[in-house]
C-alpha cells in the first residue's frame, strides 16, 4: 500500500468519522423532530434526517428576510452591518446562514481568528493549521458561552502524532474553573476530531452546568455550533426544523 493511498484512505476516515459523529447522541441527549413535534434521545429518527437535512437543509425554501425574522425571533442577534450583507444570501439553509456568520473572520497570514458574534460558532473540520486546531476550536466555544463556561489554558500536545502518516494521538489539556481535564482525540490528517464536542460537553454536565454546545452539520464540511440550555434547544428545533446534536 503505498503512502498516497494511506493518506487518501486516513482523510476519507477523518470527514466519515466527523460525519458520524456529528449525527449521533448518547445518554441524555436530546434530539428533536420537525417543527410541532418532539423526539427526546431518538436516535434513529435523526440518523433518517440527515441524508435528507444535508441535502434539503431546513430553511433553504425561506427567503434570507424570513430567515432572519425567524432567528431574531428565537434570540438571535445580528449586527447591522452583518444583517444587511445576510439579507443579500439566498439558498442557503439555517444551518449554513448561520455559519457564514460564525465562521468569523480567519487571518490565513498570522493564523488569528476574531469571531463576529457571541452566539453562533462555525468552523470547517478540515482546518488550516494542525498545529493550533483545539486551542482555536476552544477559543471559538467560548467566544459564545463567555464566563459561562470558565475553561482556560488550554494547552495542545502533539508529541504522540505520527506526522508522516497524520494518524496517532493528539491530547488536549485544559483547566475548568481551576479544575484540570485532559481529552484525548485521534489524528486524522488536518482534520478536527468532531468526537471533542462530545468530550467538552461532558466536563459540562460534570461541573453542573445547564447548558450545552449544539452542533448542526453544515454544508462546509463543519458544524455550526450553538450554546443554549436544553429547553433553548427545543425551541430553536421547533422554530427551525433543525437538529441539533450535543456529541456521540
Amino acid at each position: 500500500m503505498t503512502k498516497e493511498f494511506k493518506r487518501g484512505l486516513i482523510f476519507l476516515a477523518g470527514f466519515l468519522a466527523c460525519l458520524a459523529i456529528i449525527v449521533r447522541l448518547s445518554g441524555d441527549k436530546y434530539v428533536w423532530s420537525r417543527p410541532g413535534g418532539e423526539s427526546v434521545g431518538d436516535m434513529g429518527k435523526f440518523d433518517d434526517y440527515l441524508l435528507d437535512d444535508l441535502m434539503n437543509q431546513p430553511g433553504q425554501e425561506l427567503s434570507a428576510k424570513a430567515k432572519l425574522k425567524v432567528l431574531e425571533e428565537l434570540g438571535i442577534v445580528f449586527l447591522e452591518e452583518v444583517r444587511q450583507r445576510l439579507e443579500k444570501q439566498s439558498g442557503d439553509g439555517y444551518a449554513d446562514f448561520l455559519a457564514s456568520v460564525g465562521m468569523g473572520d480567519f487571518n490565513y497570514e498570522t493564523g488569528e481568528w476574531k469571531p463576529l458574534t457571541d452566539q453562533v460558532y462555525a468552523l470547517d473540520t478540515e482546518v488550516f493549521d494542525e498545529s493550533t486546531m483545539y486551542p482555536l476550536f476552544f477559543q471559538g466555544l467560548l467566544s459564545i458561552s463567555g464566563d459561562e463556561v470558565p475553561i482556560t489554558d488550554v494547552v495542545q500536545d502533539d508529541s504522540q502524532v505520527n506526522w508522516e502518516e497524520g494518524t496517532g494521538l493528539r491530547r488536549v489539556k485544559l483547566n475548568y474553573n481551576g479544575k484540570p481535564y485532559t481529552i484525548d482525540t485521534q489524528a486524522m490528517l488536518d482534520w478536527l476530531d468532531c468526537s471533542i464536542l462530545k468530550s467538552v460537553n461532558d466536563i459540562l454536565e460534570q461541573e453542573g452546568a445547564i447548558k450545552r454546545y449544539y452542533a448542526m452539520w453544515n454544508n462546509y464540511q463543519g458544524m455550526t455550533i450553538l450554546f443554549l440550555s436544553p429547553e433553548e434547544a427545543r425551541v430553536f428545533e421547533r422554530g427551525t426544523g433543525c437538529h441539533l446534536s450535543t456529541g456521540l
